[in-house]
């Protein structure tokens, strides 16, 4: 997606930039990743965001996102959903492994999980260490 940006010289220059992230409440934001120092968009309605190469390319942060990105488009049966939500909501925190056994409409529990993950209803710390059985999942507050 193209966008104008204002640089801090004061010039007006249109570039590409790397994503568009929509939330499901609709609103959007425009991400660099390593994107270029001093610079705002134009649109002052519109929200940006540069993230810096070094923070991008931190383990194991970057091979959780790609390992967890794979399932960004999945969608979660509503039963499974409502009871994950709810034991979480009973017992705050639970094992991966475990959260992942109250999947029963999936071939792949772990990936509906993470689908929850990627839609914001439960959390997980996905920075500080890969993604394993004893990863903890929460209810998103």
């Amino acid at each position: 997606m193209s966008a104008d940006f204002l640089h801090d010289d004061g010039a007006l220059r249109s570039r590409v930039v790397d994503f568009l992230v929509v939330h499901e409440d609709g609103s959007e934001i425009l991400m660099d990743a390593a994107g270029p120092l001093g610079v705002r968009l134009a649109d002052p309605g519109a929200a940006y965001s540069s993230v810096a190469e070094d923070e991008i390319r931190i383990e194991p942060a970057l091979t959780n996102a790609r390992e967890m990105m794979r399932y960004a488009r999945w969608t979660t049966p509503l039963g499974d959903r409502v009871r994950l939500l709810a034991w979480l909501d009973d017992v705050g925190s639970v094992p991966l492994i475990e959260a992942a056994a109250a999947m029963r409409g999936s071939g792949e529990p772990v990936g509906m999980v993470m689908a929850l993950v990627l839609k914001r209803f439960v959390t997980i710390d996905w920075r500080k260490a890969p993604i394993g059985p004893e990863t903890l999942v929460s209810l998103r507050r």
